[in-house]
């Protein structure tokens, strides 16, 4: 299982991280301690579903509407992005096979170099999330 491997070197890398700016004085060390930011699946679930108006219960669901998968795979993708969960897990959490979360964070990450409404709906998410750190 590759993506367990993956996982393992984000988090090493995570740590290597915390503990060079525990030992730095300098601020620019500060900020790499920003790359390392953890949420829990249930918060980007609920930023994202405020963001894009779809409920809960949608995302969550098996319907297919564009608006519900969208809203399903910014899910994914952003989970991945900032839990440094394995897909297995994300799977797990949001009741997915792991492929179908690898699929739906390659998906956000093909469409984020193209489509610009989808980079702005993401960014907004991004900010709602900050704000409950």
């Amino acid at each position: 299982m590759p993506s367990f491997g993956r996982s393992k070197r984000v988090q090493d890398r995570c740590l290597q991280i915390k503990n060079q700016t525990s030992q730095s004085s300098l601020s620019s060390y500060e900020n790499l301690s920003d790359l390392c930011k953890r949420f829990k699946v249930r918060d980007i679930l609920i930023a994202t579903s405020r963001i894009t108006n779809v409920g809960l219960d949608e995302v969550l669901s098996d319907r297919r509407s564009p608006d519900y998968v969208l809203a399903r795979h910014i899910t994914m993708y952003l989970s991945s992005k900032y839990t440094g969960y394995s897909f297995p897990k994300i799977g797990h959490i949001l009741s997915r096979d792991h492929s179908t979360i690898i699929y739906g964070v390659n998906k956000i990450a093909r469409l984020l170099k193209t489509n610009k409404n989808l980079q702005e709906l993401i960014y907004r998410i991004e900010k709602e999330l900050d704000g409950k750190k």
